[in-house]
């Protein structure tokens, strides 16, 4: 009897004869594929036995004969039907049948019952028919893990909607299976909150601290379609919160992991439900700063659509996979065979989604289901045969490379981090032979941390070039020799390592290697050993790039006297040296000036056998030398064929890397405030008048008769060849600078170019104290504040590496606002000479304001305190201490004494210390005074702030005058006042947190980087947003900026170059960088031959020549606690007559019951006559 009339005449314990039928002769000839239909209808029978022996019948079949689960899959429908069943036993045979298809079915299979499942699952269905289909898919976390995370974007819809059922049933197996369905995410980023994503469906109250937890996550591992269906529904609470902040933090999180997504199709599920949502947030929000984070992540999902709708998706089409396994099978199949391909197609689909593409995995998974339809050599063949087709569809096609003879340096796929932060993920990088790659990107993008990887061998996939071992041995036991004998070659057996060696070119020389003669310094390098280069090979070489003994840099010479530019030459010739494959080249035209910029493009240029990799902010460079374009954008490394110009006319955005307009960052400058005795913006504040200097060991001076001045309207730029002066090489033989005269004001702005070494550096140093001149005069106005960048801008904080910026800030002017690095200086350290004249008794004359008698004593000043006043000649006097008192004498001697008795340098440091405090204003803590200055200090007059009794802290509240007086606080508010008065508007600015953090974040450096990153940790861009913003933190008079186009992209300098516009101080600047010198300075000072010649508008300054009273002025103050109180301008002083008028109205509206205004109360106390 067939099993087609057996099925028809089920009873119970006919399932081993079933099970031996269809494994002896196949579904299809026993009968079974033909007698499902009558197996289907009698396990859905009301009739108890006959429900019986049919659910035991296929639950046999599912545990023992798996190549007829095409057709007994179909028994599940009627499984879960049967949950309704009055009898236990038919509810016991349905559920156990039910869970035996579901574990037993191929796993790659499990996405076939999910249809039927879902089917189960609306609200209209009775519960006990949801709960056993929600069990069965709590089965799958089991047996198919994989697959049940690739239909997760489908199961996780299904399984939330049953978690808001009201029946507790039905619910607890929803939850059940949503946790199940939560262990096979495979993301290890979020593993850890899904227990978190569960309640947040069933506890909307909990969504916004669940969010707060989400955004503290660091995003790593790849998010695929698994981790994006157990988050998005989460998201889309987030986004339809009431609060802004939890609409932002979703707005985060969003674009955090979508920029973690490797396959656009991923992710293309979610977009429909993602995007209308962020879309309407974006447009609503009404915090500017929310509404911007939301736009950036509507643009990130946008690129990620774009994507999505140009990849070939074969995801969940088992048309096209049936397709194929017909024309393998080669004719028309029977309706038995079509289910059996429907079935292996689904099967093949899931392998394709989850890329088991493996020939074995397919015999073993698809073929398999073919049994007893054809021979297993047919099977395997027609498996083989649509999984080849298969593979094909899952290719994306690259485009072609036109260049198929160069040779391929480099092909691979890596990730890159730098701490915690990823900066490239799952990207391919692909190199050639012969060309030259501009790497391209924000600051911060990870360009140089890329090109570091590449040279220390930490890019995985990258050939191993310089691979590095520890090498052991005695003197004489052929290390050096072994080095030389692997790198040329010559040890048999070991790899070629000549075939790719890589040489990273940067200029910082460093410090424990800063003695060193410039040709010791390059053969000190441990590659220019290995290579067996002799030192007379490295002159050679040295001398074609102008490292010649009677030049302006010399070999013999040590590499600190080198300018900038020359410290460029000698890295590129150090690498010229090493004959590389791969150059790698970190802005090789920083410091350079014209001259030299264009040998390094001849140089690239030629060699064409070379590959280059640059990094560079020279949008010139980058087009007359690059024949490809990398860009780093998110987190991606993408690459374009073509130089600079063709980039951007495929990328327009790119724009914004080297034009200024094009920017939109913002950097804001504290503004310098008034000076005393100086109400002209045209009026000097510094000046060199001839002034020479010489080097020590030189025979010539470098600086002949130097004359500058700088006032509070200078705008000035220093040029001149590299070796002119601005940072010149000691030993030259001839005189650099000759009979120059400048000076610098507030209205200035003045540009001083050259050629590299030609002096302007050196200039520079002489000018704000960090050298001295041998003759000449050099004058700062003593309430000047100067705010220097150095050439070699890291110097300044290369000690303190260890900080944080934040910290470093904090820590350099923690002593009142002193500023640690300006007392440091040469010009402020007091020599022999000067020191013996302070320890001569001097002779000092003092006068009796009674009598009138004048008493001259010889006495020996200790120590200048730190006072200063003007006296009656309208000159300063200091606070001494004298040799033998314990106590400050508080006694004060003329300027022109202290002069004579060796103390100029201690006055200077008095009147520097003085000038910093003068210039510390409060930085604002509310988010929407962010940009404003603002003091911390009680107000004076009508309102004086309180603390509560039994307060920690200050209230933050004001009490009236009048109340305070009858309280008892009378001397206390004088004392207050008194203080004020005495600081004189020395509005101090508290050295915290977050007050630095925000002046960071006003000079370009985020918080992020600001204060939670070491200073060793941040980039080269990073580091010089993080001197600017050190050295404007006193809000200086005049800025001083020597290169300040080195290493910040052209986004970071437009918004230097809005910065200084906006800035009402002086600013002198040297640099090579033309475009931003001439759109910031009318007047140029150029460097040449030895001579000062000035261009442009040198009258240009005296045209600036307003008043100080009129620039704006602090109109609100905060103190410590965030307390924000408005400040009134400097009053003008009344006249007698405007004094009575006001006197009389005061009193007017005190018979008639007026109340007064402030201002009118104030004078009314002042006056007595309240």
């Amino acid at each position: 009897m067939s099993l087609e009339s057996k099925l028809e005449n089920l009873s119970l314990g006919d399932e081993p004869s079933v099970v031996e039928a269809i494994k002896a002769e196949g579904a299809d000839k026993s009968g079974f594929a033909a007698g499902i239909g009558s197996l289907v209808a009698k396990a859905a029978a009301k009739d108890e036995k006959t429900a019986c022996a049919a659910l035991a019948t296929a639950q046999a079949v599912a545990e023992g004969a798996p190549e007829a689960e095409a057709f007994n899959k179909q028994v599940l429908a009627s499984c879960l039907e049967q949950a309704l069943n009055k009898s236990p036993a038919v509810k016991k045979a349905a559920k156990d049948c039910a869970l035996a298809i579901c574990k037993n079915i191929t796993p790659f299979a499990m996405k076939s019952l999910l249809p039927i499942i879902f089917a189960e699952l609306p609200v209209e269905k009775k519960w006990q028919i949801r709960v056993l289909a929600l069990e069965c898919l709590a089965v799958f976390k089991d047996t198919a893990p994989k697959q049940l995370g690739n239909a997760l974007p489908e199961v996780v819809p299904e399984v939330t909607a049953c978690m808001w059922d009201t029946k507790k049933q039905v619910k607890s197996a929803a939850t059940a299976a949503m946790k199940g369905a939560c262990e096979v995410i495979g993301n290890k980023d979020i593993e850890h909150m899904t227990e978190h994503i569960v309640k947040a469906i069933t506890k909307p109250k909990e969504v916004p601290e669940i969010m707060h937890e989400m955004a503290g996550v660091t995003f790593v591992q790849s998010v695929e379609s698994p981790a994006l269906a157990m988050v998005v529904p989460l998201l889309l609470r987030g986004l339809r919160e009431k609060q802004t902040a939890t609409k932002r933090q979703s707005a985060v999180i969003i674009n955090n992991m979508s920029k973690l997504v490797d396959n656009p199709l991923d992710a293309a599920p979610f977009l429909p439900l993602l995007l209308p949502a962020l879309e309407t947030n974006a447009s609503s929000i009404a915090d500017p700063e929310a509404r911007q984070v939301t736009e950036n992540a509507v643009g990130q999902l946008q690129r990620l659509k774009g994507l999505a709708d140009k990849a070939i998706s074969v995801r969940g089409d088992t048309s096209k996979v049936s397709e194929e396994l017909k024309k393998a099978i080669g004719s028309e199949p029977s309706q038995s065979l079509q289910t059996v391909i429907d079935h292996a197609s689904v099967i093949a689909t899931c392998m394709m989604d989850l890329t088991f593409m493996e020939d074995l995995q397919w015999k073993k998974f698809v073929a398999a289901q073919f049994k007893g339809f054809l021979d297993d050599k047919k099977a395997e063949d027609v498996a083989e045969a649509t999984r080849v087709v298969c593979e094909k569809m899952l290719e994306i096609p690259e485009e072609e490379d036109e260049d198929d003879d160069a040779e391929e340096l480099c092909n691979c796929q890596f990730t890159l981090a730098y701490g915690t932060k990823i900066l490239l993920h799952n990207t391919k990088m692909k190199l050639k032979r012969g060309k030259r790659y501009g790497l391209l990107g924000g600051n911060d993008s990870g360009k140089t941390t890329l090109m570091r990887a590449i040279s220390n061998n930490q890019v995985e996939g990258f050939p191993d070039v310089w691979k590095r071992y520890g090498l052991l041995g005695g003197n004489d036991s052929g290390k050096t020799t072994l080095m030389r004998a692997i790198s040329n070659n010559q040890v048999e057996g070991f790899p070629d390592v000549t075939e790719v060696r890589t040489v990273f070119v940067e200029a910082d020389i460093q410090g424990e290697q800063s003695h060193l003669s410039c040709v010791d310094y390059v053969f000190a390098d441990e590659k220019i050993q290995a290579l067996n280069i002799s030192k007379d090979e490295v002159r050679s070489i040295l001398a074609t790039v102008g490292f010649v003994p009677d030049g302006k840099a010399k070999p013999d010479h040590a590499v600190s006297t080198l300018s900038g530019g020359w410290r460029m030459k000698l890295a590129l010739a150090r690498a010229m040296l090493q004959k590389a494959d791969i150059l790698l080249l970190d802005e090789p035209t920083n410091h350079l000036d014209v001259i030299n910029v264009a040998w390094v493009k001849n140089y690239l240029n030629s060699l064409t056998n070379v590959t280059s990799i640059i990094v560079s902010h020279d949008s010139g460079l980058l087009n007359d030398c690059c024949t490809n374009i990398l860009q780093i954008e998110n987190l991606k490394l993408h690459a374009f064929k073509g130089n600079l110009d063709e980039f951007v006319k495929i990328k327009p955005s790119a724009r914004s890397y080297f034009s200024f307009t094009e920017s939109k960052l913002k950097f804001k400058f504290p503004q310098p405030g008034p000076i005393e005795g100086v109400k002209s913006k045209g009026k000097a504040l510094m000046k060199m008048s001839k002034c020479t200097f010489t080097y020590p060991g030189n025979e010539k001076p470098t600086l002949f008769d130097i004359s500058v001045q700088v006032s509070l309207s200078s705008r000035v730029a220093c040029v001149g060849e590299n070796g002119a002066g601005k940072s010149t090489v000691p030993g030259n033989e001839k005189p650099t600078l000759f009979d120059i005269s400048v000076q610098v004001s507030l209205s200035s702005r003045v540009a001083c170019v050259g050629e590299n070494g030609a002096g302007k550096s050196t200039m520079i140093k002489l000018l704000v104290g960090e050298i001295e001149p041998q003759t000449g005069d050099v004058w700062k106005h003593p309430n000047a504040r100067i705010a220097y960048v150095a050439q070699h801008a890291f110097h300044h904080i290369e000690s303190h590496l260890n900080k944080t910026p934040n910290e470093y800030i904090r820590w350099r002017y923690a002593n009142n606002g002193e500023d640690k690095e300006s007392l440091v200086k040469v010009t402020m350290q007091f020599t022999d000479e000067e020191i013996k004249l302070q320890q001569k008794p001097f002779e000092i004359q003092f006068v009796d304001d009674e009598t009138g008698k004048i008493t001259k004593v010889k006495k020996v000043v200790t120590e200048l305190v730190g006072g200063r006043k003007t006296n009656k000649s309208k000159d300063y006097e200091y606070e001494v201490k004298y040799a033998g008192s314990t106590v400050d004498s508080g006694e004060y001697l003329p300027q022109k004494t202290l002069k004579k008795m060796g103390w100029e340098k201690a006055m200077k440091a008095v009147d520097l210390k003085i000038a910093q405090r003068a210039g510390l204003y409060v930085r604002p803590l509310s988010t929407k005074n962010v940009e404003q200055h603002l003091e911390d200090a009680a107000c004076p007059g009508s309102l004086a702030r309180t603390t509560d009794a039994g307060s920690t802290v200050d209230s933050g509240e004001y009490l009236p005058q009048k109340t305070l007086k009858k309280m008892g606080w009378e001397k206390a508010m004088k004392a207050v006042d008194l203080k004020i008065a005495q600081r004189a508007g020395l509005y101090v600015r508290p050295l915290s947190t977050k007050n630095v953090e925000q002046h960071l974040e006003d000079c370009g450096l985020s918080r992020e980087f600001g204060t939670h990153y070491r200073m060793s940790a941040l980039s080269g861009g990073q580091k010089v947003k993080v001197v600017l913003a050190a050295a404007m933190w006193n809000q200086p008079h005049i800025l001083i900026l020597d290169e300040p186009t080195n290493y910040l992209d052209r986004e970071s300098l437009g918004a230097l170059a809005g910065a200084i516009e906006g800035f009402d101080g002086g600013v002198v600047m040297i640099t090579h960088n033309n475009e931003f010198c001439s759109k910031l300075c009318p007047e140029t000072w150029v460097m040449d031959a030895g001579h000062l010649e000035t261009k442009g508008d040198a009258d240009w300054m005296l045209k600036q020549d307003e008043k100080i009273e009129d620039q704006q002025q602090i109109t609100e103050v905060t103190d410590a606690a965030g307390n924000v109180t408005k400040l009134k301008g400097q009053k003008k002083k009344m006249s007698k007559k405007e004094e009575k008028q006001l006197v009389k109205k005061i009193k007017n509206k005190l018979k008639n019951g007026i109340d007064l205004d402030s201002d009118e109360e104030e004078f009314a106390i002042e006056k007595d006559l309240i």
